[in-house]
């Protein structure tokens, strides 16, 4: 048996196949295949069928250029400082 696991939102977060019969609920409805089409996809809990609206993908944070140059010139200092450390402790060493 294949069912579908919903979000508080009806959204469609995992799918699986189970040997046997589970306890149905508004988060857990049955589903007729295991098919990944499924996922991200809201449940009408009311009328009992999909929808054709999907959860939306997180937005990946936006940096300025700004940003993005500072943390290059930051991974280049931490660079510096170690080739200097490395260097230093070979000096002692000698």
């Amino acid at each position: 048996m294949y069912y579908a696991y919903l979000d508080e939102n009806y959204y469609c977060i995992a799918i699986s196949r189970l040997s046997g019969e589970i306890e149905l609920n508004k988060n857990i409805i049955r589903i007729t295949d295991y098919d990944i089409n499924y996922l991200k996809r809201k449940y009408d809990i009311i009328n009992n069928v999909w929808t054709d609206e999907y959860l939306r993908e997180e937005t990946i944070p936006l940096y300025s250029q700004q940003e993005i140059v500072n943390a290059q010139i930051l991974t280049q200092l931490e660079y510096l400082t170690c080739l200097q450390e490395l260097n230093s402790m070979k000096g002692a060493n000698v």
